[in-house]
């Protein structure tokens, strides 16, 4: 199973996607390839809204753990890291607000928001979500939906949407502890 957004797998088929696992550039020759089997939104997820923007993607067969691919622990339920808390984001997503790309896995450390201002700079956000990023130019941007938000060896939050990548501000995460039920439910673990 792969944690990702929603809205990375809304409309789409899974005969119409396939997943990397086990390299640091998506174009080497040497990753492993993963048909996907099926794809798991959150039943209360509203595209539009971007709300319960969590969904599961089951793949074909398992993944073969060891060296750089291994599984990531969820945040524990009541988890909640303190402002400034530092979390790391990854993806291989745009590098620019223009939007260039690049193949290989990128990441930066940002800081955690508190819930407090990252409600005041979005109005939108829910229990559901959280929000970390810089005053700049480190962050994830288009093409990173999906992807990790991690502080220390726990996966806290799933990358939904933002504005203006490469701009001062936050990107907003779908917070992984409120869906840890769901997640288990659905995954079968």
């Amino acid at each position: 199973m792969v944690l990702t957004a929603a809205h990375c797998i809304w409309g789409v088929q899974p005969s119409q996607m396939e997943a990397i696992v086990g390299g640091n550039d998506y174009m080497a020759a040497n990753n492993d390839w993963y048909k996907i089997a099926q794809f798991i939104n959150h039943p209360q997820y509203i595209h539009k809204k971007l709300d319960y923007d969590i969904g599961l993607i089951r793949l074909s067969r398992p993944v073969r753990l060891g060296g750089p691919v291994q599984k990531i622990l969820l945040a524990d339920s009541d988890a909640k890291y303190p402002a400034g808390s530092t979390a790391i984001v990854s993806g291989y997503g745009a590098i620019n607000y223009h939007y260039d790309k690049q193949s290989f896995l990128r990441y930066a450390q940002v800081p955690v928001w508190s819930e407090e201002d990252c409600h005041q700079k979005f109005s939108t956000i829910t229990k559901r979500n959280i929000c970390a990023g810089t005053s700049g130019r480190v962050g994830n941007c288009q093409g990173d939906s999906g992807g990790p938000l991690t502080v220390g060896d726990r996966l806290y939050g799933v990358v939904s949407w933002g504005y203006q990548c490469g701009k001062p501000g936050p990107i907003v995460y779908s917070y992984v502890p409120a869906y840890r039920s769901w997640i288990y439910e659905n995954s079968h673990i």
